[in-house]
This record gives C-alpha cells, structure tokens and sequence, in this order.
C-alpha cells in the first residue's frame, strides 16, 4: 500500500509540474518575471527562465532524425504531454544554459522505451557519444559533446511514467555536475 501511495504521489507531481509548464509562454519576453518556473528550485544559483513552454507531438517528433517514424514511435508508447523551462545565466561552475523538458508518457514501459529512442535521436543529430553516468533514478542515460555553444551533455532521468532530459551546455567547462544535481533532485521524488 506504501508503494502505490508512493507512486501516485509521485506521479501526481510530475503532472503538476508538466501542467504548470503547458501554460502559454511562446516568447522570453512574456515570462511574469515574478511567478516561479515549476522546476526553478532545481536550478542552480545564476541561471534564470528565459522561456516556458509546451511542445505537441508532431514538434517533438520533428526533432528527431525521422519524423514521422518517431510520431508513430512516440504514440506507440503512450507519449501524453510535454512541458519545458529553458534557462540562461552563468554558474559557478560555468553553465551558461539549461534545459529541463518533460515528456508524460501512459505508463513506466512507455517511458521507459522511448529513453534510448530519445537519447540516440540526440546523438545521432548532434554527433554526440555516449558519457558514463552515475545511476539515479529508475533508469538514466547521458550523451554529450561539443557544440557552437561550448560543451552540452543531456542527460535523460526516467521516474515512473515521466521522462526528463536535462541538457546543460558551457563554452569551457563540463557542465555534467550542473545537470546531475537537477537529475538526482527528480530521482528523489520516487
């Protein structure tokens, strides 16, 4: 009994948390500078919300290498809804960005399928590799490499039916530790 109150608590937060992010907030500019980010007591200190938002199905899908057969992937598992918060600033650490996206799927199985879809369709369009991560949560994957921004690694935390990737980019430090901390603070909400 423990285990399902657990559960549903759990999963009852992350949906807040994707709910309160499909708000509409297409532009930085419109951001209400004074209403909290669901995710900003995840961010570290520097970086502040430069847009919020939500994606569909077909946005999703169109960021990866087929379309169409990531559409058809993503429905086959139960993809549901999706919220983001981007961030911009500078860490101590040296992050300059961060992304935090959230993809509900219908069932842990689901997510848990689309993980090593969504971190290979990443890899692969951005030439990343694989990068050795300590194990949090119910499963993570992370890849990485250089970009025009600097070094990003993602990072992908799957909790139950939630799947998260947290990307962090820095033009010349490892911003890994920037996105671990966000990825053990979803992990702790199992």
């Amino acid at each position: 009994m423990l285990h399902f109150a657990r559960a549903f608590l759990r999963t009852a937060l992350l949906v807040t948390i994707v709910v309160g992010m499909c708000a509409p907030w297409p532009v930085a500019a419109q951001i209400d500078r004074g209403a909290s980010s669901p995710v900003a007591f995840l961010v570290p200190p520097g970086l502040v919300e430069v847009e919020r938002g939500s994606r569909s199905l077909e946005e999703i899908a169109a960021g990866f290498p087929a379309p169409a057969e990531a559409a058809a992937l993503l429905s086959s598992w139960g993809w549901i809804a999706n919220g983001y918060s981007n961030f911009a600033g500078r860490t101590a650490s040296g992050t300059t960005s961060l992304e935090v996206s959230f993809h509900l799927f219908a069932s842990p199985v689901g997510a848990t399928e689309a993980m090593s879809y969504y971190a290979a369709g990443r890899a692969l369009m951005l030439g990343f590799s694989p990068v050795p991560i300590e194990r949090v949560g119910d499963q993570i994957l992370a890849t990485g490499g250089v970009r025009d921004v600097g070094n990003e690694v993602t990072i992908y935390v799957r909790s139950d039916a939630m799947l998260v990737r947290i990307s962090v980019a820095s033009p010349y430090a490892d911003p890994t530790a920037d996105a671990l901390v966000i990825a053990l603070a979803i992990a702790s909400w199992a």
